[in-house]
């Protein structure tokens, strides 16, 4: 079973009243009214009770009911369906979490699949704003965008501080492969950009032809080595 986060309908830019599933459709038909619906985890029951009341597409809930859809934005008649993710990052691992989002004249409706931040704060936000909540949906599905966009902020920067450490620890000091390895393969698993960073510089030192073995267990790192930093732009020469 599902979880009805919140359920509200909304008028010339003020929360009118909470609502029951049932009662979204007779509220959305009310000129100058809209309703905003968020679910977390709905089963095929609860979708098809809003699809019987909004008219929703049978493509958009199949797609809601799958699950797992890559993100895109389609459109039926004058009604929006869009598929996003948010990222979250736990333990250093990144999980993208899928929402399916339902927008018409009337409505909007939200669908979350997993445990991403609460779009309870959007809804906070835009509660606080009524002369912007008095465009109705429209700023509703636009401030519901922009939080996922603005979650992504966090992840991405420290992804990018921990690239700038590793350029740090292969610029600064003796390079030993097994370290450099693991450390790269564990920041590739999170975001591809460190592969992009990483590879072709590690593929060049390779092909330096001072590369040289430095022990019986194929250790390897070349004599000198002139690296351009992508964080700083400075040029620096490392010999271990």
């Amino acid at each position: 079973m599902g979880r009805v986060v919140a359920a509200a309908v909304y008028s010339a830019g003020k929360k009118v009243t909470n609502i029951s599933l049932d009662e979204g459709a007779q509220w959305a038909r009310k000129a100058d009214h809209f309703v905003w619906i968020g679910l977390e985890q709905p089963n095929a029951e609860e979708l098809a009770n809003l699809q019987r009341q909004f008219g929703l597409h049978e493509l958009a809930i199949e797609d809601a009911l799958e699950k797992h859809s890559r993100p895109k934005l389609e459109t039926f008649g004058d009604a929006l369906f869009i598929v996003t993710y948010s990222p979250v990052r736990q333990d250093g691992k990144l999980e993208f979490i899928e929402t399916h989002i339902f927008a018409g004249n009337g409505y909007i409706i939200t669908a979350r699949n997993g445990h991403s931040a609460s779009y309870a704060l959007v809804r906070q936000r835009c509660e606080a704003r009524p002369l912007l909540l008095d465009h109705g949906e429209d700023f509703v599905l636009y401030a519901l965008l922009d939080f996922v966009t603005e979650n992504y902020q966090p992840v991405s920067e420290s992804i990018h501080a921990e690239i700038e450490a590793l350029e740090r620890n292969v610029l600064g000091g003796a390079l030993h492969e097994e370290d450099t390895s693991s450390a790269c393969t564990a920041c590739a698993v999170t975001c591809c950009a460190c592969a992009a960073t990483w590879r072709p510089w590690w593929k060049s030192a390779k092909s330096c032809s001072a590369w040289t073995s430095r022990s019986s267990t194929r250790t390897c790192a070349p004599t000198s080595v002139t690296c351009k930093s992508t964080s700083t732009g400075r040029w620096k020469t490392w010999a271990p």
